[in-house]
């Protein structure tokens, strides 16, 4: 019997839930991606009522943009999750994520505190080993800050989890959602702290901040880059 989503979104506003959000998550739930991706008439309505909550009251949503189903009563916060949860306290946040991939032209500096940086495509429709990731943070008067993530300690992270099959299958949303983790737990460990829980429990990703080898190695290889 299909899923009454109808009743899943009556239930939810009954017990006091934000209509806007609960309206997102049902949409998403109704949405094709959703259903092809996760099964989501394998759930019960009291299965998904449990899940809303559990991000619901971390300040987060499970609508597919900050929290994405992965699998029966499992669910995956985003790099966006965790851009939108910091930029609930700093709403002028400008938090810029990309992948690196073989064969990109890359730069970074920092001058007098700002950050300045390049990032040339090569290829955007080809579908290229990553060999990095980057999160440039811009906020309050003045911040601006650079994080970085190299293949070595992606791995790393990778290897302390315990549903390596899904970061198989999501790779590219780990390599984002790892480096805005790790720039957010450097700046905004506090403003994290609730969410972040919930992600170790359920994909034990790496509790560490970067470290300066890890940025100086994207950044010597930008040097390498600069000299071909």
């Amino acid at each position: 019997m299909a899923l009454d989503l109808a009743s899943l979104k009556t239930q939810l506003v009954e017990k006091g839930y934000k209509e806007d959000k609960v309206t997102k998550f049902v949409a998403y739930l109704s949405g094709e991606s959703a259903k092809q991706n996760n099964a989501v008439d394998k759930h019960t309505v009291l299965e998904l009522m449990n899940l809303f909550a559990k991000y619901y009251n971390v300040g987060s949503n499970l609508d597919g943009v900050n929290v994405v189903l992965t699998g029966k009563n499992m669910a995956l916060i985003t790099a966006n999750g965790y851009r939108n949860k910091v930029r609930a306290v700093y709403p002028d946040l400008f938090l810029d994520v990309q992948l690196i991939r073989e064969g990109d032209n890359f730069g970074f500096k920092k001058i007098n505190g700002k950050v300045e940086y390049t990032h040339e495509i090569t290829n955007p429709f080809e579908e290229k080993k990553i060999i990095g990731a980057y999160c440039v943070l811009r906020y309050g008067d003045g911040n601006e800050l650079l994080e970085t993530l190299n293949p070595i300690d992606f791995q790393k992270m990778k290897d302390s989890s315990r549903n390596q099959a899904t970061w198989n299958k999501w790779e590219s949303e780990f390599w984002k959602k790892s480096v805005v983790k790790r720039a957010c737990k450097a700046n905004f460990a506090e403003e994290i702290r609730d969410l972040d829980e919930i992600d170790n429990e359920d994909y034990g990703l790496e509790d560490e901040k970067a470290s300066d080898d890890t940025k100086s190695a994207i950044l010597a290889a930008h040097a390498k880059n600069k000299t071909k």
